[in-house]
C-alpha cells in the first residue's frame, strides 16, 4: 500500500492469474528470473517471460472448489452478502523474455467475490484499518483461501475499500506454457546448486590437505631439530 513496493512472486500459473489485474486488459506482465511479477512497469532485473493480457471478458459457468468458502468468508467478516460476484475469462499471449519470441496463447479463468465497502468511507485511516481487520480475520478463519485475499479501493471521491477473493482457475495450456518459460531458469538454479556443492567439497578437501601439510611440516621440523641435537652430541664426544 504505502512505502516500498510489495514483492509479488509467481511460482505457478495460479499465482500469475491471482496477480493479474482483471480490471483492465492490453498490458504486459513481466516475470523476472527470481519469479517476481511486474505489471506494466518493466523491471531492472532480467526478464524470463512476458504474459501479455490480451483480453478480459465475462465468462459463463466458471466454478471453483473454494467458491462456497469465499462467499461464506466475505459474508461473515463484512456482515453482509457479497456485493458483487464476477466470473472472468483471461486470455494471455505468452512470450519468452521481454517479448523476444511468442511461444503460445492460453486462457485462464477467475471467480471474484467482492465485499461491500468498509465503514467510515470519508476517513482513509479507519476505512483501511477495518479492511485489514477483515482480511486478517478471513485469512485466519479460512486458511484455504488466505492466499487469494486482497484489498482494493474503488472510490473516486471517497474511500471505497473492499475485501476481495480472487479464485484462479488455470487451464492445462497455461500451466504448460508457464512451465515452458520458467523451466530453463529452474535448470539453471539446479545446475548452480550442483556447482556450489562441488565447490564446497573441494574447499573442504583443500582445507584438509592444508592441515595434513601443516602436520607434516611440524613433524619435519621436529626431526630436523632432533638430527641437529644428535650431530651436536657426536661433536662433543
Amino acid at each position: 500500500m504505502n512505502g516500498e513496493r510489495e514483492k509479488r512472486i509467481a511460482d505457478s500459473a495460479t499465482d500469475l492469474v491471482f496477480f493479474t489485474n482483471t480490471d483492465e486488459a492490453d498490458y504486459p506482465i513481466y516475470l523476472t528470473n527470481e519469479r517476481e511479477v511486474w505489471l506494466k512497469a518493466r523491471p531492472r532485473a532480467p526478464i524470463i517471460a512476458t504474459f501479455f493480457v490480451k483480453s478480459i471478458a465475462e465468462a459463463g459457468d466458471v466454478s471453483h472448489e473454494a467458491y462456497d468458502v469465499a462467499v461464506q468468508a466475505i459474508t461473515e467478516v463484512a456482515k453482509s452478502e457479497p456485493e458483487k460476484i464476477s466470473r472472468l475469462e483471461i486470455t494471455y499471449e505468452v512470450y519468452r523474455g521481454d517479448m523476444e519470441s511468442l511461444i503460445g496463447e492460453a486462457k485462464a479463468y477467475a471467480v471474484l467475490v467482492l465485499s461491500r465497502a468498509t465503514p467510515f468511507r470519508r476517513d482513509r485511516g479507519r476505512a483501511w484499518a477495518i479492511g485489514f481487520d477483515w482480511k486478517k480475520r478471513a485469512a485466519a478463519k479460512y486458511p484455504g483461501i488466505a492466499n487469494f485475499l486482497y484489498l482494493k479501493d474503488l472510490g473516486r471521491y471517497h474511500f471505497d475499500v473492499r475485501l476481495c477473493v480472487k479464485l484462479p482457475a488455470v487451464t492445462a495450456e497455461l500451466e504448460r506454457l508457464f512451465s515452458t518459460v520458467v523451466s530453463p531458469t529452474k535448470a539453471s538454479i539446479s545446475e548452480a546448486g550442483e556447482l556450489e556443492a562441488r565447490i564446497e567439497v573441494l574447499k573442504k578437501a583443500i582445507q584438509q590437505k592444508k592441515e595434513e601439510l601443516k602436520m607434516l611440516e611440524e613433524q619435519l621440523e621436529s626431526l630436523l631439530l632432533k638430527l641437529q641435537l644428535e650431530r651436536m652430541k657426536r661433536e662433543v664426544v
